[in-house]
């Protein structure tokens, strides 16, 4: 927090008072100068604040069944960004743009929703001025590792806002799961009642749920992905059981919008929920703080119009769905310059809301989290740029017998970037220069930061949310009854 307070004032130094202050001819030293400054500042911060090392903010009911999981999930504990990512523009930035891609290749299946399934959407106004029924819509699932099999665990993966399979942050997630498996966490295969074919690849069943018109799909429809829109993976999550059974363990794990989303239909299902269990990485659970959070300084400058760009781009892609209809506004869709702006345009009319504020509040699951009866694991930073922490409403939350919020004091939006050479068990770090972390002079702090962490860390590939994520379910599913593989469990059925 208080890194983020600092970046934000020499932000503002930098962009209101540079230019006032300043001639001409310094300018270039203080743009090129400036931000290496501001760098090593931020570093030294953290040095004196030792913000990094601080446990994580645990919210939970105290039960049998949640001191299991805090027991045997260490990561949960705590979180330890390096030292040479201070404040949270830094570790989202850097895991969005030097995260590598493992390019994994997926085999799509194409899911066609029932005509029924878009109840309540307004009619195509065509230019004959005839009403027609709205068509199908269509979801594509991009599965990966070995066919859905009866028995076999199915991870479900939902994306962020106007993502895909391809995004890296869901990759990693797979092979995560993937690596899981293989070290025994997650297990490969439940005796059931069905037969599985020994010569079957033993590994974790993995589908990636792109939203309508996402991950290169086409969209065949005029109606798009809305936060507030769970249908859609009620209807994935009911089809993925018509394949592998009841008796399957199928877990999910969501990632910004698509965690905010997962939230919600988990709350709205309660115990007719269809998961075994679910994690939520970065999900907002009050969309209108969130979007006054991107309304701030600096967010308004980068990640507000940055979100605004890309909804701009889905729009452009699958346009011809939309020219011929009366109830929305082209020009101001096309024209938005905020999440905010363009959700009025779009979304609000399209799922006939009065104002755009009705439908974040729609949107919001902060306010029923008390009706989740699944394991269920909410993973924020305190400093997320994008989502806001302040919705996470910690009496609901603790009237949940099922849910654990963990809070990071840092670790950005989507990011918790950490070293696979620095991962232990235990998560805890442990590196060449892990002097940074015990006490070294200050001059050595800051060398140790820049140049040994790349020394020990570079690729960039896991984070910390895969470890706890992989860590949560793992403890589930290795702890219930086999009646319990299909829905969920209780303190009754912990074993041991």
């Amino acid at each position: 927090m208080v890194a983020s307070i600092f970046e934000i004032n020499v932000l503002k130094y930098i962009m209101i008072y540079g230019r006032r202050r300043l001639s001409r001819a310094q300018l270039p030293y203080i743009i090129f100068s400036s931000p290496i400054l501001y760098y090593i500042l931020l570093i030294i911060l953290r040095h004196f604040n030792k913000i990094n090392r601080q446990k994580n903010k645990l919210i939970y009911k105290f039960t049998k069944f949640n001191q299991v999981i805090i027991q045997q999930c260490p990561s949960l504990q705590t979180y330890t960004a390096p030292s040479w990512l201070p404040g949270p523009h830094f570790n989202t930035l850097f895991m969005a743009f030097f995260r590598t891609n493992p390019k994994l290749s997926y085999h799509r299946t194409l899911l066609t929703l029932p005509e029924h399934h878009d109840h309540g959407y307004p009619n195509i106004n065509t230019n004959n001025n005839t009403n027609i029924p709205i068509p199908n819509g269509t979801i594509s699932l991009d599965w990966h590792g070995a066919p859905p099999t009866p028995g076999r665990t199915i991870l479900l993966v939902l994306h962020g806002l106007t993502g895909g399979s391809d995004e890296a942050y869901v990759q990693h997630t797979i092979l995560a799961a993937e690596e899981t498996v293989q070290k025994g966490g997650l297990p490969r295969k439940f005796p059931t009642n069905y037969t599985i074919n020994n010569n079957d690849k033993e590994t974790i069943t993995t589908v990636v749920m792109n939203a309508r018109g996402c991950g290169g799909s086409s969209l065949t429809s005029p109606r798009c992905f809305s936060a507030a829109w769970t249908a859609d993976v009620r209807y994935v999550v009911n089809h993925i059981k018509s394949i592998v059974g009841t008796n399957t363990p199928i877990v999910a794990i969501g990632f910004s919008l698509g965690a905010g989303i997962l939230a919600k239909y988990v709350a709205e299902d309660g115990e007719d929920c269809g998961l075994t269990a679910a994690v939520a990485c970065c999900a907002s659970y009050d969309l209108n703080l969130s979007s006054n959070l991107l309304e701030t300084f600096p967010n308004n400058y980068t990640y507000n119009p940055t979100l605004a760009s890309n909804l701009r781009k889905f729009l452009h892609r699958h346009i011809h769905h939309f020219q011929d209809i009366d109830w929305l506004n082209i020009h101001k869709a096309r024209s938005a310059q905020t999440v905010r702006e363009f959700d009025t345009a779009t979304i609000v009319p399209m799922f006939k809301y009065s104002t755009v504020e009705d439908y974040y509040t729609d949107a919001s699951s902060g306010r029923i989290l008390h009706q989740i009866k699944i394991p269920f694991l909410m993973l924020n930073s305190i400093d997320d740029p994008i989502c806001a922490v302040g919705g996470i409403s910690e009496s609901n939350v603790r009237a949940s017998d099922y849910c654990i919020s963990v809070q990071t004091k840092e670790g950005g939006h989507v990011a918790w970037c950490q070293y696979p050479s620095r991962i232990k068990s235990n998560g805890s770090s442990s590196s060449l220069f892990s002097s940074t972390l015990s006490g070294s002079s200050l001059v050595e702090s800051i060398f140790h930061s820049i140049i040994g962490n790349f020394i020990n860390g570079l690729p960039i590939t896991r984070s910390w949310d895969n470890d706890a994520s992989m860590q949560f379910l793992s403890v589930i599913i290795n702890n219930i009854e086999p009646k319990q593989r299909g829905g969920y469990m209780n303190d009754s059925t912990v074993l041991g």
